[in-house]
């Protein structure tokens, strides 16, 4: 769940307190609740998906909710257990139940028995066992005394693998399991962490493995940190899982609560300097007294165009008052929003990769279809500003924080992801994507 671009903006206040560029930002919470989409506050359990999925299992419903960082879904939940839900690579859903492994498979859970893990439950051990599913059917398993790996491609005739017993490796009982950066695998156990070298999506009981003390990088940054009493207030944590950068999500008996770095810190002078707005995408331009380009008479004296913007097609978008003009294909048409329902007082301009123009008024987005102006989304608290993204994600600067809009969703930054201000003057993207 990672922003594919980092926009630069410029937030205007009287009287801003000087920041120290050189500390590290602070951490901040965010919470998500029914009002979030979620069919409960309660949270049981909460693991990532390799894709950056965030699962979550409730308290009382028997769902799990899908969330990928802009909406979230729900598929139901197997019956007969409240274990975590793991989501392979391809988009299965597996847990553990006192049988064996559970797939999700055509809006149902379906049953492969695994006989080390009826053991285990039967034995009456309340070791949590890890699921790890690395590919299409195939699921590695780790219990205290063994890793094992499922292979169900051929659902009708699964067959599971011993891996490695816990014992000669001399880690201890095994704990946890994690993927390595280069494609392998690593083990921890009380006395230490061991290293398969993979691939991960094909281990086999032969492979080789190095034991280590050494902490490697991908496990300390999956160490949750510490949490202090009054950084959060609930009633009681039942899971935790962290991302490979750090973000660590609880859940808890009063919502999905998730810990980050601020997504927002003060650009040095350099990334200032490398910044490379579209001169044509601002407004206060009086074109009237200072065309940059010619216009016919019957259209530079229609109005007073405060906005213009050149698409990298050639075509000219003007921008006044109660007007849009358009220049295509050396062809000049008029929008009105006298005899139609249209944008009125442009603020600006921004046009998407695939050649989509947006527009903006102080507090609407509209959408250009071809053919006329459609209203996106209103109800903003004056909008200052556009920026269009290589990724076609909509950026708008407003008086009450920073919006995008992508993938079908709008997502909000504000003073709790960074920003010194609510107040967003202009937003850019320059040469290096930043």
């Amino acid at each position: 769940m990672k922003l594919r671009v980092t926009l630069l903006f410029f937030a205007i206040t009287l009287a801003a307190p000087a920041q120290d560029i050189s500390a590290p930002p602070p951490n901040y919470w965010r919470a998500f609740t029914k009002a979030d989409g979620l069919p409960e506050n309660a949270c049981r359990s909460v693991t990532i998906s390799a894709g950056g999925n965030i699962l979550v299992r409730h308290a009382r419903g028997n769902t799990v909710t899908v969330f990928d960082g802009y909406e979230m879904i729900t598929v139901p939940a197997p019956a007969t257990n409240r274990n975590r839900v793991y989501e392979s690579p391809g988009g299965q859903f597996w847990t553990v139940a006192p049988e064996g492994l559970q797939e999700f498979r055509e809006g149902e859970w379906v049953l492969y028995h695994v006989p080390d893990i009826t053991a285990h439950f039967r034995a009456g051990k309340t070791n949590e066992i890890g699921l790890l599913p690395v590919r299409q059917g195939r699921v590695l398993i780790l219990l205290p005394d063994r890793l094992l790996q499922l292979d169900a491609e051929d659902p009708d005739h699964a067959q599971v693998e011993r891996l490695r017993e816990a014992e000669p490796t001399g880690l201890g009982a095994f704990t946890a399991m994690t993927p390595a950066r280069d494609g392998g695998l690593w083990i921890s156990g009380p006395r230490g962490v061991a290293k398969i070298t993979g691939p991960l999506r094909n281990l086999k009981p032969d492979d080789v493995w190095a034991t280590t003390n050494d902490v490697p990088p991908e496990l300390k940054n999956r160490q949750p940190g510490a949490i202090l009493p009054d950084e959060i207030s609930v009633r009681r944590i039942f899971d935790e899982a962290v991302e490979p950068d750090g973000t660590l999500w609880l859940a808890t008996s009063d919502g999905l609560f998730r810990r980050m770095a601020t997504i927002w810190e003060p650009a040095e002078r350099q990334a200032l300097d490398r910044s490379d707005p579209t001169p044509s995408a601002g407004g206060g331009l009086d074109l009237k007294n200072g065309v940059p380009f010619s216009l016919p008479e019957e259209i530079k004296s229609r109005t007073e165009w405060k906005v213009h913007f050149t698409a990298k097609n050639g075509d000219i978008w003007l921008g006044g008052m109660h007007e849009i003009a358009w220049e295509h294909q050396d062809s000049w048409r008029i929008f009105s929003s006298t005899n139609q329902i249209g944008p009125e007082e442009v603020v600006g301009f921004a046009e998407a990769p695939d050649g989509r123009v947006w527009c903006a008024t102080p507090d609407k987005i509209w959408g250009f279809d071809g053919k006329n102006w459609l209203a996106l989304r209103g109800g903003f608290d004056r909008i200052n500003g556009l920026g269009g993204a290589r990724d076609g994600t909509l950026w708008v600067a407003t008086d009450n924080g920073l919006h995008r809009f992508a993938q079908g969703a709008w997502i909000a930054n504000g003073s709790e992801d960074g920003l010194p201000s609510a107040i967003v003057r202009g937003v850019s993207e320059d040469k290096l994507g930043q």
